[in-house]
């Protein structure tokens, strides 16, 4: 760790922060006392990144999600990846993918790990509908675990790291003419409605009535992102 006195950081801040790019911590001090640190960005946001990876699994047995239709059983090659999408890429996640995630569904917790570290490490920003926070709050209320509803709250109403979409009067009016317009179920047509107003790139979502579409189809130059689930795949098996 570098040691300086602030006005010599001041000075050398140009070089301080290829070095925060690089790994390396400054402390900085004023009249002999440590008074700030400059560190790289992902040491910042590590309590957020515990939080987000303590979630996973904690739904396991809340919430049926059977899907209404068949979806494919791998991406295709050429959706976005976390990689290809850049930095502080915006991203909403839909109910069915969130959901899965939470309770531990092996296949749709690979799918999105790489996203979920960029949220939590603060490269990437998540966005979700507020109704669905709703749902992940009343299915552990439901099995009687007010704590667990209580995380679900403060880690997915972070300002800092989430965008929690309300279901305002223009949300709603967009998710009506998507439903109607593309023929969907309610709920996927307002996580796709909060995925455009929350201003995302990508779409990650596991549900059928989306990964169905085709990115021509999908409004405001949105990506969709498939993500697998094992309850989707088990269907695809003879």
């Amino acid at each position: 760790m570098l040691l300086l006195g602030s006005e010599e950081a001041r000075k050398r801040l140009p070089e301080l922060l290829k070095r925060a790019e690089a790994g390396e911590q400054t402390l900085i001090r004023r009249h002999s006392k440590p008074v700030a640190a400059l560190v790289p960005l992902y040491q910042r946001f590590t309590p957020q990144r515990h939080a987000l990876g303590s979630l996973r699994g904690s739904g396991y047995g809340l919430w049926d999600q059977r899907p209404e239709r068949r979806t494919a059983l791998a991406p295709p090659p050429t959706e976005p990846t976390i990689a290809s999408v850049g930095f502080r890429t915006g991203m909403c996640i839909d109910t069915p993918a969130l959901m899965a995630y939470l309770a531990g569904d092996g296949r749709a917790c690979r799918d999105l790990e790489s996203w979920m570290e960029a949220i939590s490490d603060g490269r990437s920003r998540g966005a979700l509908s507020a109704r669905c926070l709703n749902r992940l709050q009343v299915g552990a209320l439901q099995a009687d675990k007010p704590a667990l509803a209580e995380r679900y709250g403060a880690v997915f109403g972070e300002p800092s790291f989430w965008t929690l979409v309300p279901l305002d009067a223009s949300t709603a009016a967009m998710a009506a003419r998507l439903e109607v317009q593309l023929n969907l179920p309610p709920q996927p047509a307002e996580d796709l409605a909060c995925a455009i107003a929350s201003g995302s790139l990508c779409l990650l979502s596991a549900d059928p009535a989306l990964t169905s579409l085709t990115n021509d189809q999908l409004p405001g130059g949105l990506h969709l992102v498939r993500i697998r689930t094992q309850r989707n795949v088990q269907q695809q098996q003879p």
